[in-house]
């Protein structure tokens, strides 16, 4: 099989079933209005789906290790589609909506690493580099694809029509595998001691870098993403804001996100000319920054605020492919699913953890409407991007 048509085909399978991966963001407000929940709650649905990702990952990940991944991502997509299915037929609240989420995000489990395990296991040399950048760079684009199609699915439909939609493009997504990608041309070798050696993977000291470093991003990012929509509806209904109050928020959400794809590829090589540790330390001092900047002015001009989500969603996002590359090489070839598994499990941990703390800090601090706890919530990203810049300055350098 050609290079190209297995790194893009992934590609393409990868934005299909991410239809399900920020919906619930993306239609937030009409969450609130017809399920009357608290921010606290709304962060937990925000982020559980994260914890999902974060359950099956220890069993789906190392067992690509053992069995062609390719077979791990068909059975994957199957289940986003039913976490897609069940959410828009049966969900009527938080825990109905919490247990279809937890669906789809084991989903999102069996497909994305797996992904660039497959890649990995079936490519050589620079062709191997690149496709992996270009797959990964791909989740951004997932990411807004996901948004902008439910906001446009929301223009005309009911909001429970996001989650069906996702729910058929994961079927679309297996279909597609099924019918380009052949299996492995020889089965995939055992590897390893065990199902999941911990051991071998947490004695490998770069990789662990790489991993810690991963946590801190993905809690700012996911956080950020998760509350995009929610604080944009927020600035449009102060005064001042009121002729922006007729816009579609998931549409122009997923309009500026869709800047994050070209911007990790564009950082993926500049850390291959500058050194990766410098570029991603560079990214998490200007989300700091721009953090900061959103605490002050979110009670500011519409615009102003748009602007600044989007250059976070650029700085936050734009290391997502040079930190997967850097473990990717620095991972054992032996352990490479366990160690890809360590890695999705902790940054996925903290996917749930950053829209929950968002939340929780909105809430306590005196709710949505309230400019004071939009600056406190803002304020709490500074602790990840801190931990993102920590893990790969401090102590000795990481490959």
């Amino acid at each position: 099989m050609a290079p190209a048509t297995l790194i893009w085909t992934l590609c393409v399978a990868l934005v299909l079933v991410m239809m399900g991966f920020m919906p619930v963001a993306a239609v937030l407000p009409g969450i609130f209005a017809d399920w009357g929940i608290t921010e606290t709650e709304a962060g937990w649905l925000n982020g559980v789906y994260f914890g999902g990702y974060a359950l099956g990952v220890p069993v789906l990940l190392p067992l690509t290790d053992r069995i062609d991944a390719r077979r791990v991502i068909l059975g994957a997509t199957m289940l986003c589609a039913i976490g897609g299915f069940g959410f828009a037929l049966w969900a009527d609240g938080l825990w109905s909506g919490i247990f279809f989420r937890v669906i789809a995000g084991i989903g999102l489990a069996g497909f994305h690493f797996p992904g660039l395990k497959l890649i990995a296991d079936r490519l050589e040399g620079s062709v191997q580099r690149r496709g992996s950048a270009t797959y990964v760079s791909m989740f951004s684009l997932g990411g807004a694809v996901s948004f902008l199609g439910a906001g446009v699915i929301e223009t005309f439909l009911h909001w429970k029509w996001v989650f069906t939609i996702s729910g058929w493009t994961a079927v679309a997504a297996f279909l597609l595998m099924l019918a380009v990608v052949p299996s492995a041309e020889r089965r995939v070798p055992l590897q390893g001691t065990a199902f999941l050696d911990l051991g071998a993977v947490l004695r490998n000291r770069a990789a662990m870098r790489y991993v810690a470093a991963y946590f801190g991003h993905v809690w700012e990012v996911f956080a950020m993403r998760g509350w995009s929509v929610a604080v944009l509806a927020f600035s449009a209904s102060l005064p001042g804001n009121e002729g922006y109050g007729a816009l579609n928020f998931a549409i122009v959400s997923g309009a500026i996100s869709l800047l994050m794809m070209p911007t990790s590829v564009g950082m993926a090589e500049l850390a291959a000319r500058f050194g990766r540790v410098q570029v991603i330390t560079a990214s998490a001092v200007m989300t700091t920054a721009l953090a900061l900047l959103l605490a002050a002015f979110n009670a500011g001009p519409f615009l102003v605020v748009v602007v600044l989500i989007a250059l976070y969603f650029m700085a936050g996002f734009g290391d997502t492919a040079t930190l997967a590359g850097g473990l990717v090489e620095a991972a054992e070839g032996t352990h490479r699913g366990a160690t890809l598994a360590v890695y999705a499990l902790v940054g996925f941990v903290a996917g749930m953890i950053g829209p929950v703390v968002f939340g929780i800090v909105l809430d306590w601090a005196g709710g949505r409407g309230d400019p004071d706890a939009w600056s406190w919530a803002f304020g709490s990203l500074i602790l990840a991007a801190a931990i993102t810049a920590a893990a790969l300055r401090f102590g000795r350098k990481a490959v």
